[in-house]
């Protein structure tokens, strides 16, 4: 049976798998919260220190989302950048965690965020090369 009713979509559109739309998603998300702006368009999760805390976290969920959804997909050609995006994963966060221990001790001096933006940052280096090396797997 023919559905001559259903919408056609171009065929890239086909090809553009659910770890693209969540890798760009985290790139997005890890853009939010590198950009200056971020207080002023996120709303900050309850529960949470600060607009860097509640992103973070959001990235690191995400990132633990791919992860998680792409460790089935992982073959020859993409069994390092699966391995270097699940290290960068658990390098931020571990360090995230520790950041936001001496956060909730120390409320009225916030702990300095620039080695965790930077393995966010390495974060997002690695999801953006497992896209490359995946090809967008569905």
């Amino acid at each position: 049976m023919v559905h001559s009713n259903r919408p056609r979509f171009p065929k890239k559109l086909h090809t553009f798998g659910a770890t693209s739309l969540l890798a760009l998603f985290i790139l997005g998300s890890t853009a939010v919260l590198l950009s200056s702006c971020a207080a002023n368009t996120y709303v900050v999760h309850p529960g949470s220190i600060n607009t860097f805390d509640s992103v973070t976290a959001d990235v690191l969920l995400q990132a633990k989302t791919l992860l998680d959804h792409t460790r089935t997909m992982v073959n020859g050609k993409t069994t390092g950048a699966w391995a270097a995006l699940a290290k960068a994963y658990d390098t931020a966060n571990a360090s995230y965690k520790v950041w936001r221990q001496f956060a909730l001790a120390t409320p009225t001096t916030p702990p300095d965020n620039t080695t965790l933006k930077k393995q966010l940052a390495d974060l997002s280096t690695s999801i953006k090369n497992w896209n490359t090396v995946s090809g967008g797997l569905k």
